[in-house]
């Protein structure tokens, strides 16, 4: 199953991204056509192969993708402490930067907020409510289902406005300023990640009251289109915010 896609592609070579990706199950899905739309070049950075780190002045956004790291483990993945300073880097430059995941812990503890183990897990389609009166949202329904797969769950940190918020975990969503945002969901999902999402599922075995079973998930997978269109409309405001 191809779940990476293409590492580049074309666009306009004054505008780039920098995609900093975790594991190479964890890939930057529907933001790949997002970026081609915009005529923006992305550059995927593998943090877990220990290169050189880029220097965040050379992009125009900066993304963070998922993981089945938690913010916590510095010692097994060092590479954190390093992607945790770029991040604060990106903040400070005002360059626009956005967390999914993973990538929104990272974010929100830089912004001052503790990151911890959830008491229970979040995986399939769980909807959230949407604040749309934030200029990022504007134009978004007032409850959207998106796709979940954590345990681990941020808090709003300090100055940030919530973005989302669901019965099972409260905080599912922060803007800070108009250019740093963080989702605790996987709005960049693709059908074939969703399918290797049930699999990993069917395998790690979790249970609780919003954890859905694999062919619940997949009966509902006609969400992606949605959820693909709800995210793209999301990225336009978020850019030009």
């Amino acid at each position: 199953m191809l779940l990476n896609g293409p590492m580049k592609t074309q666009g306009n070579p004054s505008k780039k991204a920098l995609i900093l990706q975790h594991a190479p199950e964890d890939p930057p899905g529907t933001l790949l056509p997002w970026f081609e739309k915009q005529a923006i070049t992305p550059v995927v950075f593998e943090t877990y192969l220990g290169k050189v780190w880029p220097k965040v002045e050379d992009y125009d956004l900066v993304i963070a993708l998922g993981g089945v790291m938690n913010v916590d483990q510095e010692d097994r993945f060092p590479w954190l402490r390093e992607e945790k300073e770029l991040l604060r880097q990106s903040i400070a430059l005002k360059k626009k930067t956005l967390g999914l995941c993973l990538g929104g812990q990272l974010i929100a503890e830089v912004l001052g907020s503790p990151v911890h183990r959830h008491d229970h897990w979040e995986v399939g389609w769980h909807s959230v409510k949407i604040n749309n009166e934030h200029p990022f949202l504007r134009n978004s329904a007032p409850s959207v289902p998106v796709f979940q797969y954590h345990g681990y769950r941020f808090h709003l940190p300090p100055l940030c406005v919530r973005l989302a918020s669901n019965e099972a975990c409260s905080e599912q969503g922060f803007a800070f300023e108009n250019h740093v945002a963080g989702f605790q969901f996987h709005p960049e999902s693709t059908v074939p990640w969703i399918h290797y999402c049930a699999d990993s599922l069917r395998e790690e075995k979790l249970q609780g009251q919003f954890v859905q079973k694999p062919e619940e998930l997949l009966e509902q997978i006609q969400l992606q289109t949605q959820l693909q269109s709800w995210f793209h409309s999301f990225l336009d405001q978020f850019y030009l915010a």
